[in-house]
């Protein structure tokens, strides 16, 4: 008898903490923000991470903290870019001699698992720095010229794929209103026509991509944060 009271008060306290926490919370749920950083792109032009052809990128989100831990992030990132075969120390690479630059526009859907507690509320405490995962699905348009058809004229490839976007992060509460957050993400795609070049059955050995090594590219950045605030107001007192 004595075990199932104390099963009760348990529950009770569970769900009484439940409702404590998603009423202090509600004040805090939404965020929106703005990101800066730099984009690479990881490929045939770029077999591996190389910083010294990042190119800029900035990102705009709106966030709805479903709980402490957990968050869904709609995401609008425009970034640049770009590679040579001159950067790398490949024989066959500098032979080759192709490049691209481009740019690329992504629409995210992201959900984001915060290991900390960011916010503050009556039963927890909240940290001042969060790391973070984060991953979801995108859709990534991008248009990009080469010198693959050594055509100046017809040097624009543009697409429009599905990418899956993940990575880390790292939160920090500066105050009640406003979040700096650090992020490193990486795109995965599922084909190899970021650079536009397309293997043509008449190339050369030598010209030939790897059809089988799908793209990849990288966005690091940096964004500030503003999160909302419901304020209450007083519950008229009624003079009996």
């Amino acid at each position: 008898m004595f075990s199932s009271i104390r099963c009760w008060l348990a529950c009770g306290l569970v769900l009484l903490g439940q409702g404590l926490l998603g009423q202090r919370a509600q004040a805090q749920r939404v965020e929106l923000g703005l990101g800066l950083g730099l984009s690479n792109y990881k490929g045939d032009l770029s077999p591996g991470y190389n910083i010294f052809t990042s190119r800029g990128g900035i990102q705009g989100f709106f966030k709805y903290n479903l709980n402490p831990h957990l968050a869904l992030r709609a995401n609008l990132a425009w970034v640049g870019v770009g590679a040579q075969d001159s950067a790398v120390k490949d024989p066959f690479l500098q032979q080759r001699s192709f490049y691209f630059r481009g740019n690329v526009r992504e629409l995210a859907g992201i959900a984001e698992y915060n290991f900390f507690n960011l916010y503050k509320n009556h039963l927890r405490r909240s940290e001042k720095w969060v790391p973070f995962l984060f991953g979801g699905v995108a859709l990534s348009n991008f248009t990009v010229r080469n010198n693959y058809l050594e055509d100046p004229e017809n040097d624009r490839y543009s697409a429009t794929h599905l990418v899956l976007p993940f990575g880390v992060g790292l939160k920090h509460d500066l105050n009640p209103s406003w979040n700096l957050t650090f992020e490193f993400g990486a795109r995965k795609m599922f084909h190899d026509d970021l650079d536009g070049i397309v293997n043509r059955d008449l190339d050369p050995k030598f010209r030939k991509t790897n059809p089988l090594n799908n793209d990849l590219y990288y966005f690091a950045n940096v964004s500030l944060s503003y999160v909302f605030h419901r304020v209450r107001c007083a519950e008229p007192f009624n003079k009996k």
